[in-house]
């Protein structure tokens, strides 16, 4: 004989929900856990509800349904039989010892081990029943579990807690990392994180650890973008000379360079130095031109560009200085290159015999301009050879 309440007549149907549940844990859990308990607690009454998944019952995704689950386990509310499928056993609120007992001999050496990195303090049951759901209701191995462990404790100088432990246990989890191995290769690469980004805060000397967002920019410099760590170490120095070298700042310059296609070291400082050369040559020109203020990095592009044309750089000191007797000597001087440029006016003593010419057609001063009446600063090859870079090219 087989009898049941129809479909229509379910939901008119009570669940029964006993006080103790309502005053002592309810309490305690958030809406999710609450939502999962209830329903499930309906489902054990009413298995006819069962035919949709209780995830999508209560419009959850399945790890939510399985996080709440492994919390009232700790509770000692439910037994999860099975992870996967996900199987799982209510117990009475009234039947609950305050203290339960953990299985004798379930995960023996499992525990003795993780007691050991652990000492000299002895962990709780309740601690210890978490240790069970990572290996039971995440599916962990034994030897994943005591390297999650080992590395928490590392990363934490040893002051870790059961709730940080549980917390990473599920992340792991979650990202398909329950073996051996896996765990190792994980925790080695958040070890080579954390000491790359240190290494950057003390190129600054800073001592303190780096935090949760800094680590996440260092792991999008060296894993998304392709710097290795020496590459992003040698961007630094850009940036030292700052008020507060941060990290953000320095995710500006990174980003700069990955645009032009330049990550890796060699390339960085030659553009770095490319780029202090052209700054100390624009800031000449100002000087020249009796402009006070610093050049803006399209002023220094520009600026630059007109070696790319052919002129030596005396030269073109030469035109600033004659530049600076105009009310806009920066226009002027940028109008007397392309005059230059025309006429196929390059090297310094021809430009500086165009000037004179140019100085008594305007009824300026009367005496001789020639090359010698302009300052002429020796440039080695080397400065030269990083003068005439185009950062453009060189970023192909």
């Amino acid at each position: 004989m087989s009898c049941r309440f129809s479909k229509e007549a379910l939901p008119l149907e009570a669940t029964p929900v006993e006080n103790m549940f309502i005053l002592e844990y309810m309490p305690g859990a958030n809406a999710i856990q609450l939502q999962v308990y209830l329903y499930g607690l309906m489902l054990c009454r009413y298995p006819a509800f069962s035919g949709i998944p209780v995830s999508e019952a209560l419009g959850l995704s399945e790890d939510e349904v399985k996080e709440a689950f492994v919390y009232w386990q700790r509770e000692g509310l439910v037994r999860i039989l099975s992870a996967s499928p996900l199987d799982v056993e209510y117990i009475a609120p009234g039947e609950r010892r305050a203290e339960p007992t953990l299985v004798p001999g379930k995960h023996h050496e499992l525990i003795q081990a993780v007691q050991q990195l652990f000492a000299p303090r002895s962990l709780r049951p309740a601690e210890l029943r978490r240790v069970y759901d990572w290996v039971d209701v995440f599916g962990m191995e034994d030897e994943a579990v005591l390297e999650l462990i080992s590395h928490c404790i590392k990363a934490k100088d040893g002051a870790v807690s059961m709730n940080y432990l549980d917390t990473v246990a599920l992340a792991w989890a979650d990202a398909g990392i329950v073996t051996k191995e896996q765990a190792r290769a994980r925790a080695n690469a958040h070890e080579e994180l954390t000491g790359g980004a240190a290494s950057v805060l003390k190129r600054w000397n800073k001592s303190r650890r780096p935090t949760k967002d800094e680590l996440a920019l260092y792991e999008k410099w060296t894993v998304d973008w392709g710097f290795s760590q020496e590459a992003v170490l040698s961007a630094c120095p850009a940036i030292t000379r700052a008020e507060r070298p941060s990290f953000k700042y320095l995710d500006g310059v990174l980003e700069r360079l990955k645009s032009k296609g330049i990550t890796d070291e060699g390339a960085i400082l030659k553009t770095f130095e490319a780029e202090e050369s052209s700054a100390s040559f624009s800031r000449e020109l100002f000087e020249a031109m009796g402009m006070s203020r610093a050049s803006r990095p399209a002023e220094r592009e520009q600026l630059f560009g007109y070696l790319d044309y052919g002129f030596e750089p005396a030269s073109l000191i030469a035109a600033a200085s004659f530049a600076a007797s105009g009310e806009r000597p920066l226009a002027f001087f940028k109008r007397l290159v392309s005059e230059l440029k025309e006429q196929g006016i390059y090297s310094l003593d021809a430009v500086a015999g165009y000037l004179s010419a140019k100085d008594k057609k305007t009824a300026r001063p009367t005496h001789k301009l020639n090359a010698a009446d302009y300052p002429q600063k020796q440039y080695s090859q080397k400065e030269l050879a990083h003068i005439y870079v185009n950062l453009d090219e060189e970023a192909e």
